[in-house]
Parts: structure tokens; sequence; C-alpha cells
């Protein structure tokens, strides 16, 4: 996904990191990386206080 849309992915990484966020790349070479992929190339985990 970074490779293949690198302008894309620059910015959400950048507006990621300006709301203190972690940013996490995983590499294709891994099998994380493949499923991944395979499902759209990026994921999120979202926490709200309760």
């Amino acid at each position: 996904f970074v490779r293949q849309k690198k302008g894309e992915c620059d910015e959400l990484i950048e507006k990621a990191e300006r709301l203190r966020s972690k940013v996490i790349i995983v590499s294709t070479e891994h099998e994380a990386g493949e499923k991944l992929q395979s499902i759209g190339g990026v994921a999120a985990l979202l926490r709200f206080e309760v």
C-alpha cells in the first residue's frame, strides 16, 4: 500500500501523527502484512473512554 499510493499514505501518516496517533507500517513480507494487504491495506484500532 505504501509503495503503491505514496502520496496518499504520507498524507494519512502526517494527519495521524498530528492527532498524536501511533502509526505502524507492516511489511507485506510478513504474514500479517499479507493479510492486511488482502483486506485493503489500512487498519485502525479506535479507543474511546467509557
